[in-house]
């Protein structure tokens, strides 16, 4: 599996790498969708916008300064009915969207997350709380494999109906099946994440007991955001998993696998990059 990055256009500006959307976060959880951001731009994004609640906006804006702060109208510390109609304008005109991190259990993010596959027609990863949100995946309008879910196996049971063990016993086979039923990107993480799209199916070698830890895959949401805006989306999950783990590699080497927080990975993330840079 070829991973080069090619070398930037030394004529090039931050529009040419992408205008990248991380949408999540809730009250008392704004480290999931900064870790993401943050792990989106030491990949190269040239912009980031971090589309969050108003009620966490002003944490954000204090943790924020190389990425971009949208908030959505509240209220009752809820999104109200406006943040759907707010969230279309803020990502009309971005390369793709992430969504899910931190965003909590909020009534209106199964209803956010359908608005957003009806009407941007450009990739999207959904994680996290965002798949927690689906209530019925069949319900969703899918373009053809434009879309990317990362769950892992207890998420996986929730969309699938499918146990837990059977899924660890059968990884390959239930992510193939799942994305040919609706066409989608499957990123079933764990060890050995698998990456599938209807039958191709990626199996990753990278990463290490270390990254079992709180924001871990957030990070990864992030990663492979970055590389959504300019690359086929299987293209984009395979090397997103493939430096995320990487990255986790370079971390354990130096401060071992019990010691590693999510921040290292993306401390960690340029190191990772320049190995699989082009020469």
């Amino acid at each position: 599996m070829d991973f080069t990055i090619k070398k930037r256009d030394p004529f090039s500006n931050k529009g040419n790498y992408g205008r990248v959307c991380i949408v999540g976060g809730s009250n008392g959880m704004c480290g999931s969708v900064y870790l993401a951001s943050m792990a989106a731009l030491r990949c190269g994004s040239g912009l980031v916008y971090t589309i969050v609640p108003e009620i966490i906006s002003e944490i954000m804006q204090i943790k924020s300064v190389e990425n971009i702060i949208l908030p959505l109208e509240c209220e009752d510390k809820k999104l109200s009915d406006n943040s759907i109609s707010q969230i279309l304008e803020y990502i009309s005109n971005k390369n793709c969207v992430a969504i899910g991190c931190g965003m909590g259990k909020d009534k209106l993010n199964y209803e956010l997350i359908k608005s957003v596959l009806k009407n941007f027609h450009k990739p999207v990863l959904i994680d996290a709380d965002g798949l927690n949100s689906i209530k019925d995946f069949s319900e969703l309008e899918f373009d053809d494999y434009s879309v990317a879910i990362t769950p892992h196996p207890l998420e996986f049971s929730r969309l699938s109906g499918l146990d837990v063990e059977y899924i660890n016993q059968n990884r390959e086979k239930v992510a193939t099946d799942f994305s040919k039923k609706h066409k989608c990107i499957v990123v079933l993480k764990g060890h050995h994440t698998i990456v599938a799209k209807n039958d191709e199916i990626y199996v990753n070698n990278t990463g290490n007991a270390g990254m079992a830890t709180a924001g871990s895959g957030d990070c990864l949401s992030g990663i492979i955001a970055s590389f959504m805006h300019n690359r086929d989306v299987f293209e984009a999950c395979k090397l997103g998993v493939y430096i995320h783990g990487l990255a986790g590699d370079f971390a354990k080497q130096k401060i071992g696998e019990d010691s590693i927080i999510a921040s290292d990975i993306i401390r960690n993330l340029p190191e990772a990059i320049n190995a699989c840079k082009e020469k």
